[in-house]
């Protein structure tokens, strides 16, 4: 894997542990991905409500014909999940899109001006890359306000202005290359967790001078990704749920807890 491009994620595994973050470059490189029910259905719902998003999908019978065409049957039986579990998730992402596709996510006075747009730009200084994706973007043009808006599964760590996510300062540093399009005065993020029976939305805004204080953290941490670092073992007395997952192939995001309710 070239050092030159990097993700949240990446950043969030590299300030918990070197060495895991380490043995997921090599792993990266070397070996396809593994992927397990939760993770196909949190990319299945995300493509759903891109949709929707769109405007592709806004009937019952637009969520049903889009479920039978798309949903991911081999992937997930080839996870060797029990039929039961299989059906649940099923139903899960299913009730969830009927759901989002009667009331999506939209405020007043704001426009959809980009979906599921992926955005890249260079670090100068560090003369890395940064990228994400945005689930979806609003832009208000009578207050010149933009609003980054993620859908999640499942519980996120909250975060206060003060102290923005890694994930949170990237989309941030990475929305200065949209101010050409949309010349907005403030920044806002909104996280909207998605369920069977609705959403709950959290929505932070980040004022400038926070993001560059803690931005440059990010930076400093980018400088050292760049170059392989130590990955030696840990002691016996260590235990670092990081590295276990790594090392028996399971594919979790950033946390082993990230757990999927397939309860519907």
């Amino acid at each position: 894997m070239d050092r030159t491009l990097f993700s949240p994620s990446m950043i969030d595994t590299f300030r918990a542990c070197k060495r895991a973050f380490e043995l997921a470059v090599s792993s990266y490189t070397s070996q396809p991905t593994k992927r397990n029910v939760p993770s196909l259905c949190r990319q299945f719902v995300r493509k759903g409500i891109a949709e929707i998003n769109r405007g592709k999908i806004m009937t019952p019978g637009d969520v049903q014909t889009f479920m039978g065409r798309h949903w991911p049957l081999e992937q997930v039986e080839a996870c060797n999940a029990d039929p039961d579990s299989v059906a649940k998730a099923f139903l899960f992402c299913y009730k969830i899109l009927m759901s989002y596709a009667r009331a999506p996510y939209r405020p007043a006075g704001a426009e959809v001006v980009a979906v599921a747009l992926k955005a890249r730009s260079r670090v100068a200084h560090v003369r890395v890359y940064l990228e994400d994706t945005f689930d979806l973007i609003l832009w208000y043009p009578k207050t010149r306000h933009l609003e980054i808006v993620e859908y999640q599964l499942r519980s996120q760590r909250q975060f206060s202005s003060s102290w923005p996510t890694v994930s949170a300062q990237v989309k941030r540093f990475l929305c200065e290359r949209l101010r050409v399009r949309w010349p907005f005065e403030s920044v806002s993020i909104t996280t909207l967790k998605m369920q069977p029976n609705g959403m709950s939305a959290t929505s932070t805004s980040i004022d400038d001078s926070i993001f560059k204080a803690h931005f440059e953290e990010v930076v400093r941490d980018l400088e050292s990704m760049k170059s392989p670092t130590d990955r030696g073992q840990h002691s016996n007395e260590e235990h670092c749920k990081y590295c276990q997952s790594l090392t028996t192939r399971a594919v979790q995001e950033t946390d082993e807890k990230d757990v999927l309710s397939l309860s519907a």
